[in-house]
């Protein structure tokens, strides 16, 4: 089983919040220059994914309705909000929806201003070749995704995107060993752009996984 919150130590690098108002008159933090294959990759778009027939077991997580294929033989509400299942034949499978988190030790830009799911968009929608902001203050976000983006798509990750009226979902299954290894899922809702949920689970196989993701839903759908 996955050393949940361990794992996602990693993850939190590429989150991100809305900037405004967060001045700082100490020197920025600075990032390298992506390099690799992984910067000039994009997430490929393809078609909602469908659900599955059987998805009749509903759960909620904030605003976000999901429907599961079975009940889960184990549920695990964390402290932080973010709750783990666990089904049969220890197939795994986490939620967690997150708001603005700015990391302690980073010095940002003072007139930035972008929300989560603008650093998002970046990462899976442009590339190293794509034109940067002239604004220094916004050039500096870019530059921090563009090292981010090297990171997780890695030349190796063929992430996908998906989109559905005020949905879009970007989503990859990661071959890598041991925690870094399964199903990843980030889910943003065009009209709150400044939160989103995102999803890992493992020992599931990845068509399994699409037709969870594929019963997503908002409020907005009902």
């Amino acid at each position: 089983m996955v050393d949940f919150n361990k794992f996602y130590v990693i993850v939190f690098l590429l989150f991100f919040a809305t900037l405004s108002g967060c001045a700082s008159n100490t020197k920025l933090t600075t990032y390298p220059e992506c390099e690799g294959l992984g910067c000039s990759q994009k997430a490929a778009l393809v078609s909602w994914p469908e659900t599955g027939t059987t998805n009749n077991h509903p759960i909620r997580i904030e605003r976000f309705e999901i429907e599961l294929p079975s009940n889960p033989r184990n549920m695990i509400h964390h402290w932080d909000g973010d709750l783990s299942l666990t089904f049969e034949n220890n197939k795994f499978i986490s939620f967690t929806f997150s708001k603005t988190l700015v990391e302690e030790n980073i010095k940002y830009p003072k007139n930035a201003d972008y929300s989560i799911a603008d650093s998002y968009e970046i990462i899976f929608e442009e590339t190293i070749k794509s034109n940067r902001p002239r604004n220094k203050s916004d050039l500096w976000f870019w530059e921090r995704a563009m090292f981010l983006k090297g990171e997780i798509f890695n030349g190796k990750n063929s992430i996908l995107l998906a989109k559905k009226e005020n949905l879009k979902i970007y989503f990859w299954e990661s071959k890598a060993p041991g925690p870094e290894g399964g199903y990843f899922a980030w889910v943003f809702d065009s009209k709150r752009r400044d939160s989103y949920m995102r999803i890992f689970a493992q020992d599931m196989n990845f068509s399994d996984f699409k037709k969870i993701i594929g019963s997503i839903k908002t409020k907005d759908h009902y």
